[in-house]
Formats: structure tokens, C-alpha cells, sequence
């Protein structure tokens, strides 16, 4: 569908209640369904939680981003169970709520982007996604078909990765952007708001940033999909299943 259709035409926007999931019709034939990571189908203004909806997820491990401190955030509870030192190196006080917003107002990596990698949200995507394919708490039924949405956040802003994959890049040799002066002109104006301005206004645009700037981004961005495929290669060879 286009995002049009289904009534989830821009963030902030939820999906309306009548629409049906897919995941609900393959839970209803007989599949065990999970989800791990960002499903955003609904606004999550704050700390609020994000809407759920009738889904037909058995397994739902949801995380809006890595730093959105709602109660729903299911990658925050894992970190502070089995990273406490990082957790605390991130949210050094507990009700700390510049930090909601930080990962739209930076220019370039908060402190959870830089990480360890084992303790990276790509990581627990992977690890998460592990978990429910291999069945470690013995809930699928034997031969019981299965389906999961395993959503990396990455790549996406802020920008910025564990040291071991940003050092794999270096900034001055990645070609910049090709653009030139006054081609927004003949677009239309929305093109321009998010070059000055991105999400409303809520995050930066792309004026915002110096050549500099640009060039960690885009070194950043390279270090970020690296992991992730890393992360994916890991998870394929963790699998227990022979196909």
C-alpha cells in the first residue's frame, strides 16, 4: 500500500483502528508471530508509549528508538538488566528528559550511538531476533510456522556508531553530496523545509550542518549499515534451523 492508504501519512500520525495487520491474519492461521525493534505505527510524543494495536504478535519486544526513555522500551529495560554501567553512562540520571529529544537535536553521535557493540541496539535486535526464531522459551509448537519483524533503527539519525566500525571509514575520502546552488528552487516547497528544517522543525536539516559536519555524518552513516549487516551475518549463523 501507499502510505496514503493505510492512514500513516507522515509521524505522529497513528494507524486508524479499523485497519487489519497482516500479522494478525498469519497469527490466525496458525503462525507464532514476533516483533523486535521500532514498529511505529503510532505517535510517540515524550515518553509516552506508542499504541498497540491487534496485532497477533505472540512474541513483541517493542523499542521506538534507542534513547526513547517510554516504559514500552523493551531495548532500555535489556541495556540496564545487562549493561548497568553503560545504561548509567547514558541516562546519568534517571529522569533526565532532555534526553528524549536528543537524538533529533544532535549534529552528530550521542553517547548511546557510541556504545560497545555488545551493548548496541543492533546487537539486541539481532540477539532478541535469535531468541524467538530458536524458540528459547519453548513456546512454539512443534512445526509451527513462524513469523518475525526484526527492525534495525539504524541507519538513521543521530549519527554515529561503536569506535570498532566507525574506524572502518575514513571521512575525507568519501565523496560529498553532489548538489548545486538554487536546485530547490523548481521543486516543490516542501523539499526546501527539509533542507532547513527536518520532522516539523523538531530536527535538524541539512542547512544545518557544515561541510565538516556532513562528512562525519556520511562516514557515520557507512559505520551504522556495517554493523547492521555484521549483526545479520552473526544472527544467520546463530540460527538452530538447517534451512
Amino acid at each position: 500500500m501507499y502510505a496514503r492508504n493505510p492512514g500513516l501519512w507522515a509521524n505522529g500520525v497513528s494507524m486508524p483502528d479499523h485497519r487489519k495487520m497482516f500479522t494478525r491474519v498469519l497469527a490466525d492461521a496458525g503462525y507464532d508471530c514476533g516483533m523486535v525493534g521500532k514498529q511505529h505505527l503510532s505517535a510517540c510524543v515524550g515518553w509516552q508509549t506508542e499504541k498497540r494495536f491487534d496485532d497477533g504478535y505472540r512474541f513483541f519486544e517493542s523499542a521506538h528508538d534507542p534513547i526513547h526513555r517510554s516504559p514500552q522500551n523493551a531495548y532500555l529495560r535489556w541495556l540496564k538488566k545487562n549493561h548497568p554501567s553503560v545504561y548509567i553512562n547514558v541516562f546519568p540520571t534517571e529522569g533526565d528528559a532532555d534526553n528524549a529529544e536528543a537524538g533529533n537535536k544532535s549534529r552528530g553521535a550521542t553517547p548511546m550511538d557510541v556504545v560497545p557493540v555488545e551493548a548496541y541496539f543492533s546487537h539486541w535486535v539481532a540477539d532478541r531476533a535469535i531468541h524467538f526464531i530458536n524458540d528459547e522459551e519453548g513456546a512454539r509448537e512443534t512445526d509451527q510456522p513462524f513469523f518475525l519483524i526484526a527492525n534495525f533503527f539504524d541507519p538513521h539519525h543521530p549519527f554515529g556508531a561503536p569506535e570498532e566500525f566507525r574506524t572502518m571509514f575514513d571521512a575525507d575520502t568519501i565523496p560529498g553530496p553532489v548538489h548545486a546552488k538554487g536546485e530547490l528552487d523548481s521543486k516543490p516547497d516542501v523539499q526546501t523545509l527539509y533542507s532547513e528544517k527536518s520532522m516539523g522543525g523538531n530536527a535538524l536539516g541539512f542547512l544545518d550542518y557544515s561541510e565538516e559536519e556532513i562528512k562525519e555524518v556520511r562516514a557515520s552513516y557507512y559505520a551504522m549499515i556495517a554493523m547492521v549487516d555484521q549483526e545479520v551475518r552473526i544472527a544467520a549463523n546463530g540460527f538452530k534451523l538447517s534451512n
